[in-house]
């Protein structure tokens, strides 16, 4: 990623703002000259297209008859070296020159390695005149053709592109395996809903059926009742038309007589109609969905889940987790600041913008800015201080080897709030959870926050250095002097699960770690900062060629960690550069 310089300006103009990469430059000018016929390039910024006759070597451009007569008469490039532009054309070759990016019209001469750039004179003379290690470009390239630096690069980058041909190639796989499994998820939900199409029919059908059997035998019980009382009205009706007529021709006897009969009649029909009534009912139909036919009906709603799982199939070769570059924040010397020639072996940042160190001959602590100026000192605390870590915003523990203590100092004040026996050599320190982790002679020591023995490690050998990492399973790493050698103990149960050695840890000293997890150690006799990964395994040289750095600690908050150095003694403050990182999101639709 790259941010522009102006951000305000149209996005459409940033690529102006980007440097030019000569090299690039030079090489797309190679194949133009290859191609076609060159034009004058000082010509072509007035809108003039003129037949370039000749080509600058330092200025990767070429000229016109008349513009190189003038190019030669210039004070700045008389002495630049101009070929005919027909024999460039045979075998075009790259400038051996490269423009510096912040002084237009300089060339690279140097690079200074503390700072790990390139440089022209200006350069030198602004920016890096008081940097240690400032050398020619020619000796610090001189080599790299063979070097080991440019064969690993080689190889990183083509074993990068080969993972991301890797990656294109398994991604082109998956989008291939997605489309089929969508294909049968389709298919599978097809079945299924014709399965359920068929199942409803034949349950259909099998209730419609016993449905119509019911439905007919009540119509024909209805009918036949209807039938039956339809007759019974009939022979009421006779009775009536019988007494009618009785009553309007016959004698009192003989209607007297018919009305003894049909009264008779006249209750066993009503007995009758009485039996009818008392089993007469109104019908009605209630229809009611059995319940797993809702159940379904409800659980259609959705018709299922699709879960996107994703697992880690490619993994980036083991290539150090910061990117390369440590940009050198400042450099400041001990004794230019405090007036003490003396070593420093430890220190903490109590800040991003602050740094307390342990003057050990000096007897006392300096705090300090970042950018190097002292801010304050401690009084004598009568003893050689050793290592210093924070233990609260107000409070640090330093550690006084030859006394055998440690003691609680206040921070505003950098005086002495109380001091604690541990009975034995101790030199590293550090804190963690307001536990005190105190690497001392054969053992390392665990303690509360005031200084009370919780557990200890049997080491068997001087432990220099101490520091703890908090990704994961918690981890106590400490470097072990007499062994020459770095540990890793899971904290829980005090067991050591991994054991660091190199042939060149043979005076290690200061350890620390990162944010990440990364542990780094200070070894004082090869001048290298050794970076391992949590779990213990060699990642790389994070720095190289130092004058016997001895204490080294990161910075809790932030990327930033310093390197102190003996003889003279002096400390450097280092940014990490990081690269870009790409996040894998979870698709939990």
């Amino acid at each position: 990623m790259v941010t522009p310089l102006e951000p305000n300006v149209k996005y459409q103009e940033w690529a102006k703002q980007f440097p030019l990469n000569h090299l690039i430059v030079s090489l797309m000018d190679q194949n133009k000259l290859k191609t076609k016929e060159k034009l004058c390039d000082p010509c072509k910024s007035t809108d003039d297209d003129v037949t370039a006759v000749s080509w600058c070597l330092e200025c990767n451009e070429a000229f016109c008859q008349v513009c190189a007569s003038l190019h030669k008469k210039q004070k700045m490039s008389k002495h630049h070296a101009l070929k005919n532009i027909e024999e460039m054309q045979e075998v075009p070759p790259i400038s051996p020159y490269e423009v510096c990016e912040n002084h237009k019209g300089k060339i690279i001469e140097a690079f200074c390695i503390d700072h790990n750039q390139p440089c022209c004179t200006t350069c030198i003379t602004i920016h890096h005149r008081k940097c240690d290690q400032v050398t020619t470009l020619e000796d610090a390239a001189n080599g790299v053709l063979d070097s080991n630096d440019l064969s690993e690069l080689l190889q990183r980058l083509k074993d990068t592109s080969a993972l991301h041909l890797d990656l294109v190639k398994e991604k082109r796989e998956i989008i291939k395996k997605l489309e089929d499994q969508k294909g049968a998820i389709e298919k599978e939900l097809q079945d299924t809903r014709q399965k359920i199409i068929d199942s409803f029919d034949q349950s259909h059908s099998s209730f419609m059926q016993g449905f119509t059997q019911t439905h007919n035998r009540k119509l024909q019980e209805l009918i036949s009742s209807i039938q039956d009382s339809e007759n019974r009205n009939k022979n009421i009706q006779n009775y009536i038309n019988l007494m009618e007529t009785c009553k309007g021709g016959c004698s009192e006897s003989q209607v007297f007589l018919e009305m003894k009969k049909v009264q008779e009649r006249e209750k066993e029909q009503l007995e009758e109609l009485e039996q009818i009534l008392a089993k007469h009912e109104n019908l009605d139909y209630k229809f009611s969905l059995d319940d797993n036919v809702q159940k379904l009906i409800t659980q259609l709603q959705k018709l299922g889940q699709i879960d996107v799982t994703q697992k880690v199939s490619l993994t980036v070769p083991r290539y150090p987790k910061f990117g390369r570059g440590n940009r050198l924040v400042s450099s400041f010397s001990i004794k230019d600041k405090c007036g003490v020639d003396t070593w420093v072996f430890g220190g903490c940042f109590l800040s991003e913008d602050t740094l307390l160190l342990p003057l050990f001959s000096g007897k006392r602590l300096a705090l300090f800015k970042s950018n190097g100026d002292l801010i304050k000192q401690s009084g004598d605390l009568s003893g050689e201080v050793n290592d210093v870590c924070m233990l609260d915003p107000t409070t640090v523990v330093v550690t006084r080897c030859k006394e055998h203590t440690i003691d609680y100092i206040n921070i505003p004040s950098l005086t002495v709030n109380k001091t604690k026996s541990l009975g034995v050599w101790c030199v590293g320190i550090t804190c963690s959870d307001n536990k005190l982790y105190v690497g001392c002679k054969n053992k390392l020591l665990i303690m509360d926050k005031d200084g009370n023995k919780c557990r200890e490690i049997n080491t068997n050998g001087y432990i220099k250095g101490v520091t703890i990492i908090n990704q994961g399973d918690k981890e106590i790493v400490y470097t072990n002097y007499d062994n020459h050698s770095c540990h890793f103990v899971r904290y829980s149960d005090l067991q050591e699960i991994q054991s660091f050695t190199h042939p060149d840890l043979n005076n290690l000293r200061g350890v620390t770690s990162d944010r990440e997890g990364n542990v780094y150690i200070a070894e004082t006799k090869s001048g290298n900062v050794f970076q391992l990964s949590s779990d213990g395994e060699f990642i790389r040289i994070l720095l190289t060629g130092l004058h016997k750095p001895r204490g080294i600690r990161f910075d809790d908050n932030s990327d930033r960690f310093f390197v102190s150095y003996s003889c003279p003694a002096k400390v450097n403050i280092y940014n990490m550069i990081k690269p870009q990182t790409v996040l894998q999101i979870k698709d939990d639709s």
